[in-house]
């Protein structure tokens, strides 16, 4: 707790860093309920932070801004997975490490659940632009190696299912003690194994 009016309630940079964790909780909650207008205010109150970012993603998403919500939430992850692995002796330490990762990871989570779902906004050929992009993206970073140890046809890398895998996958990589990760690409895991099964006993009659 903090007394505003004491002089042990810290700096001024202090105090303004624990209303902008405030507003940005209180934001999510807003979205959450639909509070559309209101969460749009006191986003506009913040500046180009990590959560910020992520927030307003989301929101655009609430406001089915689809193709500006998904391209705000990508653009995010791919300036995390840039400052991340930006120098060779860059290491990542402490509670500010810890929050860079919650981000990514819940910014990939969120990315790789949207692609997935084929009720998703107005569908995948609308999304056919970001959705290369992505796929470009995963490419480039070892998706076909991941996929070869799941025996995963290469040309499913690129589609939105084999995409969504692979960021929950990296997930797995970037927070590995992260229940959420784990739980969920576990169940995408699941998923895969369950469609070969099926697949297959229904070629054998």
């Amino acid at each position: 707790q903090v007394s505003w009016g004491s002089s042990s309630a810290g700096t001024e940079e202090e105090r303004e860093g624990a209303l902008s964790v405030l507003r940005l909780k209180i934001a999510g909650m807003a979205r959450k309920q639909r509070n559309l207008r209101y969460a749009e205010g006191l986003l506009s109150k913040e500046g180009s932070s990590l959560e910020s970012q992520y927030e307003m993603g989301m929101l655009k998403l609430a406001r089915q801004q689809y193709m500006e919500g998904l391209e705000g939430l990508w653009a995010l992850w791919t300036s995390v997975e840039e400052f991340m692995s930006g120098a060779d002796d860059f290491v990542l330490v402490g509670a500010e490490a810890d929050g860079i990762r919650d981000i990514a990871v819940k910014t990939l989570r969120k990315l790789a659940s949207r692609i997935q779902d084929t009720n998703f906004g107005p569908g995948p050929a609308a999304l056919q632009p970001v959705l290369e992009r992505m796929a470009a993206h995963v490419k480039a970073d070892g998706v076909d190696t991941w996929a070869h140890t799941l025996c995963m046809p290469r040309d499913q890398c690129a589609e939105p299912e084999g995409v969504g895998g692979y960021l929950l996958h990296k997930c797995t990589v970037i927070h590995s003690e992260q229940a959420k990760a784990w739980a969920e690409y576990a169940s995408w895991c699941y998923r895969q194994g369950r469609n070969q099964t099926d697949s297959m006993t229904r070629m054998g009659g």
